[in-house]
C-alpha cells in the first residue's frame, strides 16, 4: 500500500457476522492529540480481536507527500492545494479506506476531508458559511461518510505550545496562531452542522481520559449499532439470549473493554467555550 500509512490486524469469525464495517474520524487542529487518540483506540481495539486498519491524512502516497512538503518549503495556490489534496484522498479511499469497510475493519483516520474545510477554507476569499458549505460539498463528494467523528478542541495557542514544547518540532506554514484559530472556528461550524456525527471533547483533558471516553462511545455508538442495535436486550440481560450464553460479541467487547461501565462520565465532552463562527476571530478580525 503506497497511499496511505495502514495497519490492520484481523478479528475473530464469530456469529453474528458484521454487515460492513465501521468508520471513525479523530479530527482537530495541529497539535490537539489526534495521533495518540487514534493508536489507543486501535490498541485497545485490537487487543480484545477486533480488526482495525488506521490511517491519516495527508498520506503518505506521492499527492501527500508532496502536499506536505509545501507546508514545510511554501505552500502551492489554493486550487493547487485543493487537487492535491482530493486527488490524495481519492487514491486513499479507493486503494485503503473502501477494501477495509467492505472487509468489516473498523477503520480509524487521523484528518478526513473535514480538515480540508477547516485549512484550505481558511484561504478562501470569503470564508463565510456558505463559501464553507460549498467547500465541504465539494471536498466530500461521493465520500464513505464516517459514523462517528471526534473532534478533540483546544485553543489555537495551546496547540502552538505543544507543537512547539511538547513535540519540539518547528511550526510549518499551516501551524500559526491564526490558521490554527480559524481552523479551529470552522471545526466547531461543521460540528453544529451534523450534530448525529460529530463529539466534541474538551482536548485539554487529561489523554486517558480523552481516550476511555472515545472508547466508551466507539462501544456504545458505532459498535453497538453494528454487532447488536436492537432495543432490547442490554440493560436487561435476561431479555438477550445471546447475551445469556455469552454469544453476544458486543456485550463480549464490552466486557472486555469497559467492565466498570456504570453510565460512564462523558463529562470531557464539554468543550471549552467552543467558537461561534468560522473564519473570524472573537474580536471580528
Amino acid at each position: 500500500m503506497t497511499a496511505a500509512s495502514s495497519s490492520r490486524a484481523a478479528g475473530r469469525n464469530d456469529a453474528p457476522t458484521r454487515r460492513e464495517g465501521v468508520f471513525l474520524v479523530i479530527e482537530g487542529i495541529d497539535g490537539v492529540g489526534k495521533t495518540t487518540q487514534v493508536s489507543r483506540l486501535a490498541e485497545e481495539l485490537r487487543g480484545a480481536g477486533e480488526p482495525v486498519t488506521t490511517s491519516k491524512e495527508p498520506t503518505d502516497g506521492p499527492w501527500g507527500r508532496a502536499l506536505r512538503r509545501s507546508f514545510e518549503e511554501g505552500r502551492l495556490s489554493l486550487v493547487g492545494e485543493l487537487l492535491h489534496v482530493i486527488k490524495d484522498r481519492r487514491q486513499h479511499v479507493e486503494e485503503l479506506i473502501a477494501p477495509a469497510l467492505a472487509a468489516g475493519d473498523v477503520v480509524i483516520l487521523d484528518r478526513y476531508f473535514y480538515s480540508t474545510v477547516a485549512y484550505q477554507g481558511a484561504r478562501l476569499a470569503d470564508p463565510g458559511e456558505g463559501s464553507l458549505a460549498r467547500l465541504a460539498a465539494l471536498a466530500s463528494r461521493g465520500l464513505p461518510l464516517p459514523r462517528m467523528v471526534f473532534l478533540l478542541d483546544i485553543p489555537a495557542e495551546e496547540g502552538i505550545r505543544r507543537i512547539s514544547e511538547g513535540r519540539g518540532d518547528r511550526p510549518n506554514l499551516l501551524e500559526r496562531v491564526e490558521a490554527l484559530d480559524r481552523a479551529r472556528r470552522t471545526f466547531a461550524w461543521l460540528a453544529r452542522r451534523e450534530p448525529g456525527r460529530f463529539w466534541v471533547l474538551d482536548g485539554l483533558a487529561p489523554p486517558e481520559r480523552i481516550h476511555r471516553t472515545v472508547l466508551h462511545l466507539t462501544l456504545d455508538v458505532a459498535l453497538w449499532e453494528e454487532l447488536c442495535g436492537r432495543p432490547h436486550g442490554c440493560e436487561t440481560p435476561s431479555a438477550c439470549p445471546r447475551r445469556a450464553d455469552d454469544g453476544c460479541r458486543w456485550h463480549r467487547l464490552k466486557r472486555a473493554l469497559a467492565p466498570d461501565d456504570d453510565g460512564d462520565d462523558l463529562s470531557a465532552l464539554v468543550s471549552p467555550s467552543p467558537p461561534r463562527r468560522p473564519g473570524r476571530s472573537a474580536t471580528g478580525d
